[in-house]
This record gives C-alpha cells, structure tokens and sequence, in this order.
C-alpha cells in the first residue's frame, strides 16, 4: 500500500493571457478572466471551463499513504511552482507506487504536466508511476458519489481554496481505499485502520505542510 492522492485547485492564467494579448495590460485578473471565457465561448466553447493550457494551478493538497502511515499537507501562498515541487518532493520521499486524483487524465494530470513544462521542471512522477483517474473507473461525479458513500461535502470555495482542496484530496484517498477494499486488493483490517486515520484528519482553516 503506497499511493499519493492528491486534488488541486485551478484558476484561469491570467499573467499568460496578458502576455499573449498586450491590449489586457493594466486590466484586473477578475477582468482578463472574464475575457478569456467570453473568447472561449465564442470560439466554440461549451463546457463553461477554459482549455486545460489556459489555467494555472493556485492549490494543491495531498495525502502520502505508505503502508500503515498517512502524511498530509498543503501548499503555501509560496507560488505555483513551489507547489508543484512539494508534490514533487512527497512523490520522491513516498517511493510512489501510485498517483491518484480525482479528474485523473480528464484533467489534472494534463495541467500538472503543462505547468511543469511552463517553469522548466523535472518531473516524472507526473508521468511514469500508475496514475489513477477515479472519475475514469467509477463514471460519476465526485458530489454524488461522496454523498452515496457518505463521506464529508467539500467546502465552499471562498476565501480559503486550501481547506477546499484538503477536503477533496481526503476524499479522494477515502475512495480510493473502497475502489481497492472492492477489487480484493487490500485486507480488512488494514482497509479500517487507513480509513479511520483519514477520517481522523483534521482539515485545516489555513495552509499546511
């Protein structure tokens, strides 16, 4: 048992959009945000989110579960490249086996590569170990599979995207176990103990880690 789940939090790019387009310069992000969605839907857009290279990625929370112990963390107003390096860096300690989120392929694992590519990193966690997309495996959304399984809603976004993400990132770990307890990969008692220490997490108001 060695897995690193993990959910992230993604906002449009807003310092790229300005780059490309010199007439956005002087313009909020709330603005050039609004203008980028315009621009999608006129091109065609229909989901109501932005392409995967027009977004940044503004918070990442994560679980390391190795064997019978579990660490948690967050990542810090540090920047987007720092919190990429912390997951980074928790895949390394970890000796991953397996990186899971929830979007899997459909989403976060394309935006961490492209981020990884935009500051000229090193990293092939993002690309090497078994990488799970829970949505891919379970097709349903995360809202009305947690509240089937019973487990805690996510958080408003608001003001504190970190307690959103450390709420998800929970989550998704507490799936994962099911997935595995259901597919005969993982016994009882073990399943219990990792639940129950999951459970046991508290979720913080502010970054951690």
């Amino acid at each position: 048992m060695n897995f690193v789940a993990f959910a992230l939090r993604a906002i449009p790019d807003t310092e790229s959009e300005r780059k490309r387009d010199q007439g956005l310069a002087g313009l909020s992000d709330d603005d050039v945000a609004k203008i980028m969605f315009h621009r999608h839907r006129q091109n065609g857009g229909v989901n109501g989110g932005l392409p995967v290279h027009q977004m940044r990625i503004a918070a990442i929370a994560w679980l390391a579960v190795r064997d019978e112990s579990i660490r948690a963390g967050t990542s810090t107003e540090a920047g987007e490249a720092a919190a990429i390096e912390t997951l980074l860096d928790v895949c390394e300690v970890s000796g991953l086996h397996e990186l899971v989120s929830w979007h899997g392929e459909g989403f976060d694992f394309p935006l961490l590569r492209l981020r990884a590519l935009h500051h000229e990193m090193a990293a092939a966690p993002f690309f090497r170990p078994p990488l799970v997309g829970l949505q891919q495996a379970l097709m349903v959304g995360p809202v009305p599979l947690g509240g089937f399984l019973d487990l805690p809603p996510s958080a408003d976004d608001g003001p504190c995207p970190h307690r959103r993400c450390q709420q998800e990132a929970r989550n998704t770990a507490l799936i994962y176990l099911r997935l595995k307890r259901a597919r005969g990969e993982l016994e009882r008692d073990l399943y219990q103990s990792l639940t129950a220490a999951l459970v046991a997490i508290t979720i913080q108001e502010s970054p951690i880690g």
